[in-house]
This record gives C-alpha cells, structure tokens and sequence, in this order.
C-alpha cells in the first residue's frame, strides 16, 4: 500500500460511522510502521473519536510506534495519550521506557513512571534493576508500589541488599502495597539475610500490621522470628520507626 492508500484511512479515522473507522483501523495496523507518522500526527490533533482511533492503530502496529511516541512525550498537549499507547503495547515499551527515563526532565519522567506502572508485571524486574541508580530509584520505587502485588517477590528479594537506599526505597514501596505484603514479609523474617530488611518494612508499615503480628506471634515456632516480631511491635507502638 502506498502513501494515498495511508491518508485514505487515516482520514476515514474521522468518519462519523464507527464501522468505518474500526476498518481504518484495521487497515492502518496491517500497513504497519509506515502510517505510524500520520498516526501520531491525528493522535495529537484531531478530536476524541479520530485521537482514540489512532491510539487504537499505533497499539495494534506496536513495536516500530515505540521510538516515535516516546519522542512525543516531550510534547506537554501530546504525552498523556502518547503514554496511553505505549502503555497499551506493554512489555517491549519497557526497556525504551527506562531508557526515556534517564535524562528526560520530571513532568517526563513522571508520566514515564505512570505508564510503567500501567504495563504492570512485565515492568517490574527492570524497575528492580533501576532501584540501584541513585537518581532514579524513587521513580522506580512508586512505580513498584503502584504496579503491587505482582511486584512483592521482587521487592522481598531486594531486602538482601547492602546498600541502605535500595532498602529504604524497597521498603516504600512495599508500605504502599500494604496488605497484601504482610504475609510474604513475616515469611521473610525466617530468612536470616532477609530478617532486618523484612523487620524495618514492617516498622515502616506501622499500627496497620499490629494485628497481622499479634497473630503470628500466636503460632510462631521459631524462637528468633518471635523475638523480631516483638521488636517490630515494640518499635510500632512506640512510634520509633526505623
């Protein structure tokens, strides 16, 4: 298909028939990279209808879209539906994503971490690695947080670490997941190279955890874990978190 082949449906995107316009779409994904340009010129431009159909393209084309929406995140009018189409593409926007990331300026770099947590899952061991670059690991941290409970085994596995500020961010993150971290952390606290990380998250948490820990002290085995566990309550209740 050629150029005229190209602006015929990206013009029918415009139609009020939406017949006509999910055709277009149709169209446009099987033509591939080439219409990727216009489409991002209707994403940017045209009313709803014409912009949602457009995104609808540019996600169905998926992988040669990436490079160019990700330039258009610079565009303050552009970048929120750009981000949407990225975030609908998924798993090969993620390492483009984090690459965007260095360097871009905040409002960028937030809309980055929105979408990066929108793509969910396939965004998490990369946001895992990011945690370990000073500059962006508080990105990486709430994206963590927001992604949640796909992201706790990873998170948990980060309280290994030495380095104080991969632990306090890991830990941020896990305290907005909230509940559903508990469980896993109190299972951390059997892991000797897990125990302090897991125990200081669990202090950050505060009084929400008090009754998760009452509880397993009520059936804990292990000696040392009860004796952490106690810790952590002890710290709670006295507001003294770590």
């Amino acid at each position: 298909m050629g150029k005229q082949d190209i602006e015929r449906a990206i013009e029918a995107l415009h139609h009020t028939n939406r017949d006509i316009r999910v055709e277009a779409i149709r169209v446009l994904i099987t033509i591939g990279e080439p219409a990727v340009p216009g489409l991002i010129k209707v994403l940017k431009d045209s009313e709803q209808k014409a912009a949602v159909s457009a995104a609808a393209a540019l996600g169905g084309i998926g992988e040669p879209a990436i490079i160019p929406l990700l330039e258009e995140l610079e565009d303050k009018e552009a970048r929120t539906m750009c981000a949407a189409v990225l975030a609908m593409i998924g798993e090969p926007a993620v390492t483009p994503l984090i690459e965007k990331m260095k360097g871009s300026e905040v409002d960028v770099m937030n809309i980055i971490a929105r979408t990066l947590e929108r793509i969910g899952e396939p965004a998490v061991a990369p946001l895992i690695d990011l945690l370990k670059d000073e500059t962006y690991r508080s990105y990486a941290a709430l994206s963590l947080g927001e992604i949640g409970v796909p992201a706790i085994p990873a998170l948990i596995e980060t309280l290994r670490s030495d380095d104080k500020e991969v632990l306090a961010q890991s830990a941020t993150a896990l305290a907005m997941i909230g509940a559903p971290a508990v469980a896993p952390l109190l299972q951390a606290l059997h892991d000797p190279d897990l125990q302090v990380g897991a125990a200081l998250t669990l202090i950050n948490m505060g009084d929400s955890v008090i009754a998760s820990l009452n509880t397993a002290l009520e059936t804990e085995k292990d000696e040392v874990v009860c004796k952490v566990i106690k810790h952590v309550i002890k710290k709670i209740e006295q507001g003294q978190a770590e």
